[in-house]
């Protein structure tokens, strides 16, 4: 996202700190995420206030720290897309946001479809690609997409890799299930607990991530499920928030890909949002690991698969 030239494109129009005192607006940076979030999962003011105090990763993306930070209520959301509506700023966004991927050599999509050249009928001109968008409706004619009328098509189009669905399907085939894994104060304890209620055939060594700053360490039970337990390792480390909040720690499913790059784009035309950059983990020998939070509210990882795996579990 081109967050600079979006940010430059707003600031004129919004509320700056009065010399006279009072309640200081929120981060512009931290508003507009905000409101794409709220765009791409479809949520009304209400939902997107909830999510932001529920949903830890989406509060990460927003940059809000649940400690020292205020949260957006629905009403300063509300007033936000109020304040791009009354400048014309969504189509303007929208346009920033097209050239962007267009220099960048992605995708361009319009409207309620995702346009791909594939073929051309005499009769129906452009043939539209499977995969429905449903990412604006009659109240938000603008956003990250454009809805076409079907009188006018769009004309000028990008390349889309796109799938229909069964290819789709048989792309998520080459995703191989992993583990779960559970977010846990220490690997003490939740070696303790997983044993006291689950069937436990195996168990890892502990591994220490110092670029992750967290321990894991692998169970896996009687019927070959594995569970990864993630414990905090040093101070800015994804666990403790979620310890403290006592929410997610069933925190997410984990599947190997061979074709890790692939994947990853995979997931993000299924509107599956990355949860910062691809990062080695030494729990999988230094391979890249990537984690999304899906449009279901849940936390895939994703691990680029290799030919050995440092986390093997040993006979319990």
């Amino acid at each position: 996202m081109p967050w600079k030239a979006l940010i430059d494109l707003i600031e004129p129009h919004y509320p700056k700190t009065s010399s006279k005192g009072g309640r200081p607006p929120y981060p512009l940076a931290t508003m507009l995420r905000i409101h794409l979030l709220q765009q791409w999962y479809d949520l009304s003011d209400p939902a997107m206030e909830d999510a932001l105090i529920e949903v830890p990763t989406m509060r990460r993306f927003a940059a809000i720290d649940m400690i020292s930070d205020r949260i957006p209520d629905e009403t300063t959301i509300l007033a936000f897309r109020h304040l791009l509506e009354k400048h014309d700023l969504g189509k303007q966004i929208f346009e920033v946001v097209k050239a962007h991927l267009k220099a960048n050599g992605r995708a361009h999509c319009s409207g309620w479809w995702i346009w791909v050249l594939r073929e051309r009928s005499e009769h129906h001109g452009p043939r539209p690609c499977a995969l429905a968008t449903n990412c604006c409706n009659a109240k938000k004619p603008y956003g990250l997409f454009l809805r076409p009328t079907a009188s006018n098509p769009p004309t000028t189009l990008l390349s889309v890799p796109c799938a229909n669905p069964s290819s789709s399907a048989k792309s998520a085939l080459a995703m191989e299930f992993d583990h779960l894994g559970v977010f846990i104060k220490t690997l003490e304890q939740g070696r303790d607990m997983l044993h006291a209620i689950l069937p436990i055939a195996a168990i890892s060594d502990p591994i220490h991530d110092p670029l992750l700053r967290v321990s894991v360490q692998f169970l896996s039970d009687t019927s070959g499920i594995r569970y990864e337990l993630v414990a905090s390792n040093g101070p800015g480390n994804p666990v403790d928030a979620v310890i403290s909040e006592q929410r997610n720690t069933l925190n997410h499913a984990a599947y190997r890909a061979k074709d890790f790059d692939s994947q990853v784009g995979r997931l993000r035309e299924a509107r599956c949002m990355p949860l910062g950059e691809p990062r080695p983990a030494a729990a999988f020998g230094g391979v890249r690991v990537l984690f999304f939070l899906t449009p279901l509210s849940m936390i895939v990882e994703l691990i680029e698969s290799a030919p050995d795996v440092v986390g093997t579990d040993r006979a319990r």
